[in-house]
């Protein structure tokens, strides 16, 4: 979380993109395809501004994806006085 005190929220993100699929022959039966996962968007990093809705909880993704935040956690009191 980069800033959540105004609208949109601004977080910053890491990850490989969004997933796409190809075919391919199934190796159990020839005569069949398979459908298999292929992550070719590459990785990327970066901010992201965010609607955030208080009343409900949900917060707009990438892709106009949906997700619902279900709380906070305090990392720094979570690990407060923790040595590697």
């Amino acid at each position: 979380m980069i800033d959540s005190s105004g609208d949109p929220w601004i977080t910053a993100d890491c990850g490989q993109g969004q997933a796409s699929t190809e075919m391919e022959p199934d190796p159990n039966d020839k005569t069949n395809t398979r459908q298999r996962p292929r992550f070719d968007k590459g990785m990327a990093a970066g901010y992201q501004h965010r609607k955030f809705n208080p009343a409900d909880g949900s917060i707009r993704g990438e892709f106009g994806s949906t997700a619902w935040l279900k709380g906070w956690v305090n990392v720094e009191e979570l690990f407060k006085g923790w040595k590697p």
